[in-house]
């Protein structure tokens, strides 16, 4: 996997096994919501099935998130790197508070 820009000193290892798990169920959802497309499914039925996407979407993201302070950030504290990875972290959460505010979410 290529880098964003900064230089990675920790990883997903520690909850990769999970974080598969969680990503099938989401792919196994997402398959169901196309079928639930294809086959004319009630609207309220396919909204809630997005809903139920997106809410286990969002846990796989709190998880990385957890897992990123856990390690990254709490390897980074006391050190040169601390200002840096608290930057890094405060720019993450920002994108990710963001996720799901669209025009069409605020209306």
């Amino acid at each position: 996997m290529a880098m964003t820009g900064t230089e990675a000193t920790g990883s997903i290892g520690a909850v990769s096994g999970d974080l598969h798990s969680r990503l099938r169920k989401i792919e196994g959802q997402v398959r169901g919501l196309q079928k639930m497309i294809e086959q004319d499914a009630y609207c309220v039925d396919v909204l809630n099935q997005l809903s139920a996407v997106i809410a286990a979407i969002e846990k796989v993201s709190l998880k990385v998130i957890d897992n990123h302070i856990r390690s990254c950030v709490a390897e980074a504290m006391g050190s040169k790197d601390q200002q840096d990875k608290v930057d890094e972290l405060t720019k993450v959460l920002e994108k990710f508070l963001q996720v799901g505010r669209s025009p069409v979410s605020s209306g």
